[in-house]
């Protein structure tokens, strides 16, 4: 089953503070309740993670996924290269600057790799767009307000 979603928001921030966020991969289980841990498996010449490999849990599912990232001109993305339960799982993050703020959209498109019942694979995709959108907003916020020695 494939269940795809789009979000637009907000976040008060610039782009390059929300892609800071973003790459700080191993910091995910402290804001994303699904992340259990996460690593960064390589990184290119400028430090950015290209792969990663997580332990997940959502919807009573627990799983290991292994993670590409890319980096378009205008914003930030993963690919899925291998799940116990996923057979794919691709995000497109697209940051617009407005001003002191930034525009956020986010594709995700999700495909099940077993039979998982569709409520189910529905609240996978609502948990993991809830991470993608408001935690990331969360998590951004709390990163700026953060006094710097």
């Amino acid at each position: 089953m494939v269940v795809s979603a789009n979000r637009q928001f907000t976040i008060e921030a610039t782009p390059e503070k929300i892609l800071d966020v973003m790459m700080d991969v191993e910091a995910l289980p402290e804001w994303s309740g699904a992340h259990h841990d996460a690593t960064v498996l390589e990184r290119d010449g400028h430090g950015r993670p290209l792969r990663s490999m997580s332990t997940m849990r959502m919807a009573g599912l627990t799983d290991e996924q292994v993670l590409e990232y890319v980096y378009p001109d205008s914003g930030f993305g993963w690919r899925l290269v291998s799940s116990r339960h996923l057979k794919k799982q691709d995000a497109t993050y697209t940051l617009t600057p407005d001003g002191t703020r930034t525009q956020v959209k986010l594709h995700l498109i999700v495909e099940s790799a077993v039979p998982i019942p569709g409520f189910i694979m529905k609240r996978v995709v609502q948990a993991v767009v809830n991470t993608a959108t408001d935690d990331l907003t969360k998590r951004v916020r709390t990163v700026q307000d953060r006094p710097t020695h």
